[in-house]
């Protein structure tokens, strides 16, 4: 075998190897695009990066002021990604409050119908408006959901960095 010939062949193998090594910790990333508002899963990266771009991917945008006055943008949008990390429905859409004494929240959905509710019944909150029981649950159903998928996103990283390093330490 050529020299050059034998390089290649070994390069092959160690990028295959390498390729194996990392699928078996990479988790593969469920991709969403709308279909009438409708979840559909998107395995063409192509298409899913245009269909983000697009303004279709935004239920709802508010700019209000807060009982102190304080400007505030409440923004809800389709995600495009499962946050859920296998919680079943899958959690597709977020609402982000940005600005005022409420700065930061973060408010997670399974559907467009509980996001453009749910981003309803945060507006009103912001604005210190009571808000019916049915839109107080729904609030504390998306807070409940946001703060468990970014604990579970917080646990599955740690748990995938622990384990890339253990198998680098073993090589």
């Amino acid at each position: 075998m050529l020299p050059l010939a034998r390089g290649r062949a070994i390069a092959t193998l160690y990028e295959a190897k390498h390729r194996t090594v990392m699928s078996q910790h990479a988790p593969r990333i469920a991709r969403y695009i709308l279909n009438e508002r409708e979840p559909v899963l998107c395995d063409d990266l192509a298409l899913w990066k245009t269909w983000m771009q697009s303004p279709e991917r935004w239920v709802q945008d508010t700019l209000i002021s807060d009982a102190h006055d304080n400007p505030v943008r409440i923004c809800t949008v389709f995600l495009g990604v499962d946050t859920s990390f296998g919680l079943d429905p899958p959690v597709l859409f977020e609402t982000m409050v940005l600005g005022g004494v409420c700065d930061r929240e973060l408010y997670r959905y399974c559907t467009w119908e509980d996001a453009k509710y749910g981003h309803a019944a945060v507006v009103w909150r912001v604005k210190s408006i009571d808000v019916t029981a049915e839109d107080a649950l729904r609030v504390q159903k998306a807070r409940y959901l946001a703060n468990r998928t970014v604990q579970m996103a917080h646990r599955k990283g740690s748990k995938m960095l622990l384990e890339c390093s253990m198998s680098n330490v073993a090589r």
